[in-house]
C-alpha cells in the first residue's frame, strides 16, 4: 500500500502530526512543573481542558463538509499550535516577571487554544484516513483497508513510544536531575526543546506533505466514480483526461500501470 504517494504522504502525516503531539503531552508537566515552577495539579488541570476541544468538531466537520478541502482545516490546526508553540516559549522567558495568577491565566488560555488546534489536526485526519483505501484498489484492484488500518495503529503506537524514549533521552543530554525540584538551565532548554522545537519541527514536515497532498472528498470522488467505471468493464483507454490526471497524482503511478494487477 505504501507504494502509492496518498498512502505515503497519510502516513508520514500522521506520523509527524501525532508525533508532535505526542512529544508535546510528554513534556507538558515537565514545562509547568520545572520551568513555570506550578505545581504538578495545576499542570494537570490545563490537560483535563481537553474537554473544550470536542466543541470544535462540528465547526471542523462544517468546513470540511463546505469546502471538501481537508487542507483548510490542517493549517488552521498547524496555524494555531505554531501560536501555542510560541507562546509556552514566550511565557518561558517571561515567567519571573509574571506573578504565579497571571501565568496561569496565560497558561488556560495557551491550553485552550492546544486543544482546539489538536482537535482540528485529529478529527481531519480521521476523515480522510478511510478515502486512501480507494487510491491503492484503483491500482491493486483490491480492497485493503484492513491492512491500512493495520499501518495506522502501529504509526500510532509508534509515536507515543518515540515521544517518550525522546524527552528521556533528551533529558538525560541536559542533566535532568530526577526528583529535585529545581533544575539547571540546560534541563529546562531541553524540556523545552520537546515541548516547543520538536513539535514544531514535526509540524512544520507534515505542513509541507499537506501542501503536497491532493486527496479529498472532491478527488476522491473522481477516483471512486473511476473505480465504478473499470469495475463495470468499461476500456481504460476512454478515461477522461481530468480524470486520469487527477488518479496519476493522488496514486504517484503512470495510467499505464493503473488497473494492471487485476488482468
Amino acid at each position: 500500500m505504501l507504494r502509492n504517494k496518498s498512502a505515503r504522504y497519510m502516513v508520514s502525516i500522521y506520523f509527524m502530526t501525532y508525533f508532535a503531539k505526542d512529544c508535546f503531552s510528554t513534556a507538558f508537566l515537565y514545562y509547568v512543573v520545572f520551568v513555570l515552577g506550578l505545581s504538578q495539579t495545576i499542570g494537570q488541570g490545563i490537560t483535563s481542558l481537553s474537554f473544550v476541544g470536542m466543541i470544535v468538531v462540528p465547526i471542523a466537520a462544517f468546513i470540511l463538509i463546505k469546502t471538501k478541502n481537508p487542507k483548510i482545516n490542517w493549517s488552521t490546526s498547524f496555524s494555531l499550535i505554531f501560536i501555542v508553540m510560541a507562546g509556552f516559549f514566550v511565557l518561558s522567558l517571561q515567567r519571573s516577571h509574571l506573578g504565579s495568577g497571571t501565568t496561569i491565566i496565560f497558561l488556560i488560555i495557551l491550553g485552550v487554544l492546544w486543544q482546539i488546534g489538536r482537535q482540528f489536526l485529529e478529527y481531519t485526519a480521521w476523515q480522510v484516513i478511510p478515502l486512501v483505501p480507494d487510491v491503492d484498489t484503483i491500482v491493486s484492484g483490491k480492497l485493503r483497508t484492513g491492512t491500512f488500518a493495520a499501518v495506522q495503529s502501529f504509526t500510532r503506537q509508534l509515536t507515543g513510544a518515540l515521544g517518550s524514549a525522546l524527552l528521556g533521552f533528551i533529558l538525560q543530554w541536559g542533566g535532568f536531575q530526577e526528583g529535585s525540584l529545581h533544575q539547571t538551565a540546560q534541563a529546562q532548554n531541553a524540556i523545552l526543546i520537546v515541548l516547543i522545537v520538536v513539535p514544531i519541527i514535526s509540524i512544520g514536515i507534515a505542513w509541507w506533505m499537506v501542501a503536497r497532498f491532493n486527496l479529498n472528498q472532491r478527488t476522491h470522488k473522481i477516483l471512486h466514480n473511476e473505480i465504478d467505471r473499470l469495475q463495470g468493464g468499461g476500456n481504460k483507454d476512454d478515461v477522461d483526461p481530468q480524470t486520469k490526471s487527477i488518479v496519476e497524482d493522488l496514486t504517484g503511478y503512470k495510467w499505464d500501470k493503473i488497473w494492471n494487477t487485476t488482468k
